[in-house]
């Protein structure tokens, strides 16, 4: 078994949770991540991000590893004492002030706490004691961090993962930060912070809604698309209550809500954004004219293209360079939209044209929107009636990657495109069969 690329302990106290966890998992047993994910009931990936320190696992999850793991307790103290660590110093820094003497005293007893934890563990990792706890005690001298700017910090990486993130991996981390972030919005805080950590809840809000409609969940997404409105709304943040509504508008037409619910996500859209060159409108602009193409609107749908490529003009540069996260509206972006419309009016030409360009600009990780794109190429090939060629590459496309509500939307939109006579062929029988979760 090949060892992983070492974890510093001293980074921080979960860094020091991974270094332990993956000790025992290495060093005593000797057993692989696929191996321990298996036997109990986790995903690799996540295994390797609680390793890391990158992400935080839940207490269940901590029981059954160390049992896995036969660590006598070791590895659920462990855990249970820096869940107090970081609870402590999270009430100190959302209070914006010094801690008092029995705070103090209390992060003292957990630090013994934490001591007995390892005092008769063989499993410590040599040498490790004392970098273990210079870790410890500069998490807890750290009194000028931010809290704020930490679930700032999380946002932003979850703006990363979610759109190369296998579908629905995410709704773990994500239910568990939003429990937080909804405990700390019951305090009584800075109107600052409040404001913020409602900016951050929109966002994670937002990021859940669009697992939920992935794995198949429609009304929860629905209840989440919800609650990330308001959350936007509240913090006052107009730009972002605008992305919060673009979102759900491409995502409500992907999942089939009624027409009417589209319309009025629309308007609301519009009338909120005023104008402005927000990049929640790239959204909506695209999502209208894929309604208007699908419709048979062959005009309409072209002026809402263009109403599309004006705003682009408008973009910051912070949007269009934007590569990476959920906020950013990319070259490739455009030609995407470009593509949908023009494969909806079974225009073969332009859709290549369209979907050649966006494939060359987007990045290699982005596997999901690559097979969106070969789909809306196969779409182009149904609605121009070359229905043997359009199902054989929508196959090959619907196969590449998991499935996902657009991908989903798609899928059926090429199925609804055959000709009736053409439905019940084997090709089509295998591509319905791809949409069932």
């Amino acid at each position: 078994m090949s060892r992983s690329e070492s974890v510093d302990p001293t980074a921080s106290p979960w860094h020091l949770l991974g270094a332990v966890m993956r000790h025992w998992r290495e060093d005593v047993h000797g057993l692989s991540l696929r191996e321990v994910a298996t036997s109990t009931y986790v995903d690799p990936g996540d295994l390797s991000k609680w390793e890391r320190g990158v992400t935080h696992p839940h207490a269940d999850t901590i029981k059954r590893l160390d049992a896995r793991y036969g660590a006598n307790n070791q590895l659920v103290a462990l855990h249970s004492t820096i869940c107090e660590l970081d609870r402590l110093r999270r009430r100190i820094t959302l209070r914006d002030r010094t801690p008092t003497r029995d705070e103090d005293d209390v992060e003292r007893r957990t630090l013994l706490h934490l001591l007995s934890a390892f005092g008769t563990t063989a499993a410590l990792p040599p040498g490790t004691v004392d970098t273990v706890f210079a870790g410890v005690r500069r998490s807890l001298d750290d009194r000028l961090e931010n809290d704020l700017t930490d679930w700032e910090q999380s946002a932003w990486e979850y703006a990363q993962v979610i759109w190369t993130a296998s579908p629905g991996t995410l709704i773990g981390d994500l239910a568990a930060d939003l429990l937080r972030l909804g405990r700390l919005l019951d305090r009584d805080l800075p109107q600052s912070v409040r404001e913020g950590l409602l900016r951050v809840s929109a966002q994670l809000g937002t990021y859940m809604a669009i697992e939920l409609g992935d794995t198949g969940n429609p009304r929860s997404a629905w209840r989440a698309w919800r609650t990330a409105r308001r959350a936007a709304d509240s913090s006052g943040d107009r730009e972002l209550a605008v992305w919060v509504r673009g979102r759900e508008v491409c995502r409500a037409y992907s999942e089939g809500r009624p027409a009417t619910a589209i319309n009025t996500l629309l308007d609301d859209t519009f009338r909120l954004a005023e104008n402005a060159p927000y990049v929640g409108l790239t959204a909506a602009y695209s999502t209208r004219a894929r309604i208007l193409a699908f419709q048979g609107e062959a005009t309409q749908a072209k002026s809402a293209l263009r109403d599309l490529a004006e705003l682009y003009e408008r973009l910051p540069d912070r949007v269009i360079s934007d590569r990476i996260t959920a906020f950013g509206a990319p070259e490739d972006y455009l030609w995407l939209g470009q593509g949908y419309v023009f494969a909806l009016l079974g225009d073969v030409r332009r859709t290549d044209h369209a979907v050649e360009n966006a494939l060359a600009l987007l990045p290699e990780e982005r596997q999901g929107t690559k097979a969106n794109l070969h789909l809306i190429q196969a779409l182009a090939l149904v609605r121009d009636r070359d229905l043997t060629h359009g199902l054989q590459h929508a196959l090959t496309a619907a196969r590449s990657s998991p499935t996902s509500a657009p991908r989903r939307a798609l899928i059926d939109t090429i199925v609804k495109s055959l000709p009736d006579r053409s439905r019940d062929l084997p090709l089509a029988h295998d591509l319905r069969t791809l949409t069932s979760l």
